[in-house]
């Protein structure tokens, strides 16, 4: 380790990252890689959310909704752009990036069939808890196993909002990630190892 590595995961230093020989898809490097990607994710993510909710204090998980919600939200958008393999999103293509994240999941594509309903999870839960704190308009964040993973606030007003259960989200999140890390170990689409090789070489230069 230099004076300029950092730790990429809690296992891993962007210098193990950029000993890797990851140019072939026969590479035993792409075995290291994958775990880097995972360790990085479960560390600075999921093990977050996962501690809020296991908290043994009432009053720590009952009104950590917004702070999980807002992890999701994180991780949706550096999800969507290891599968892109770009450094960052793009002027004005945020609620696409999130909209091509929920038809990757099938629990999330049965209601965000739409742009239009994306772009209301966007504005009211995303933009609304990252830049204000709060959900915006009528949407809210739900705990209780009977609620939806989501649904219309009011079904002849969607502008109204949405409701969303923090707990069914969070588990639809965590399925995509699952299944993008099932595909990226099986090797057989060489173009989505390189797409993430790429957003972490972004990561990585840094150091």
């Amino acid at each position: 380790m230099t004076i300029n590595d950092f730790k990429l995961s809690p296992r891993y230093y962007a210098s193990n990252w950029k000993a890797l020989n990851l140019s072939k898809n026969n590479s035993a490097d792409w075995n290291i890689a994958i775990d880097i990607l995972e360790d990085r994710i479960t560390g600075r993510f999921l093990k977050q959310i996962q501690t809020l909710k296991e908290n043994v204090d009432r009053r720590v998980w009952e009104f950590s909704g917004f702070v999980i919600v807002a992890i999701d939200c994180l991780l949706v958008e550096t999800l969507e752009q290891f599968y892109r393999g770009i450094k960052r999103t793009g002027i004005d293509q945020d609620v696409q990036v999130f909209h091509d994240f929920f038809q990757r999941s099938k629990e999330l594509s049965l209601f965000f069939d739409s742009i239009h309903k994306t772009r209301i999870f966007y504005s009211h839960i995303r933009c609304g808890i990252l830049h204000q704190a709060q959900t915006k308009k009528k949407s809210r964040i739900q705990i209780r196993p009977s609620t939806p993973l989501v649904s219309w606030i009011e079904p002849r007003n969607h502008q109204q909002g949405i409701l969303l259960n923090r707990n069914k989200f969070h588990t639809a999140v965590v399925h995509v990630f699952n299944d993008y890390l099932r595909q990226l170990k099986k090797g057989k689409d060489f173009n989505l190892r390189v797409k993430m090789k790429r957003k972490m070489d972004f990561i990585a230069a840094q150091a």
